[in-house]
This record gives structure tokens, C-alpha cells and sequence, in this order.
């Protein structure tokens, strides 16, 4: 079966997998590996090594269309349980059939910064906030 991965339909966002937020957008987190240069004896310069099982740290971007109450709610200083419920559109390229898949994330995190955005009329406030996931 060839699979197409087309788009996202729509998500939600849960904390503690119970509270419903209403976010415009989700940032996910950048997931990198730590490395080390490795330069000596034998070796012709020098080279980058990933060191298996250890990550940069990690940040995830709620952005909120206006300064809402969830959006300072998160931002308690403790650990929150986002998660994100997604409706995914995927087409079977042999039978030609279009699927929703169900995908979910889910991150423990800590708020880092809250930026309540700006307020003029007929516009969004673009409110976000930043958090360090665990």
C-alpha cells in the first residue's frame, strides 16, 4: 500500500487531557540530537558524533489568536500536559480512498515565556507562549 500523507484537518489542544484550549496554532518542537566534535590522533580534521539517546532541550509555541484565560493559565509556573489531538487526511494511493487518522502528541512541559501580544482594532491580538518540554 502506497500511503499519501495529504494534510492536517483540524486538532484540538487538552491539558491534563480533560481542559479543552482553543489555539489558532501549535509550534512543535525542534528535535535534535546532542553531538560531540571528535578531533585527534589519526583524524583528518575534525567531525561531528551524535551522542545516541541524548536531546537538545526542546521547545513548544502556543500561539493564541487574542490574550485568552488558558493562555495565562499556562503559564503557571509548573508542569503542564499539553496535548494535541489531530485529524490527519491521509489518501491510499492504490485503492484511491482518502482516511482520517487519528495522531496524537503529547508533552509535559514548562512555561518559559508569555508574550500577551498586541491590541488594535479589528485584529487579532497574536498572543503566544513559549515552554520548555520535558
Amino acid at each position: 500500500m502506497a500511503k499519501i500523507n495529504e494534510t492536517v484537518i483540524n486538532f484540538q489542544v487538552y491539558e491534563n487531557a480533560t481542559e479543552y484550549y482553543g489555539m489558532a496554532e501549535v509550534g512543535l518542537p525542534e528535535i535534535s540530537n546532542i553531538t560531540n566534535e571528535v578531533k585527534g590522533a589519526g583524524i583528518s580534521g575534525t567531525f561531528e558524533s551524535v551522542v545516541l539517546g541524548h536531546l537538545e532541550a526542546m521547545t513548544l509555541t502556543l500561539n493564541f489568536r487574542t490574550l485568552v484565560r488558558d493562555a495565562v493559565a499556562l503559564h503557571e509556573p509548573r508542569d503542564h500536559q499539553i496535548d494535541l489531538r489531530v485529524a490527519q487526511q491521509d489518501k491510499n494511493t492504490v485503492t484511491g480512498q482518502t482516511k482520517v487518522v487519528a495522531l496524537k502528541h503529547v508533552f509535559v512541559c514548562k512555561p518559559k515565556k508569555l508574550n500577551p501580544g498586541k491590541v488594535a482594532p479589528a485584529t487579532p491580538a497574536d498572543a503566544s507562549g513559549e515552554y520548555a518540554v520535558t
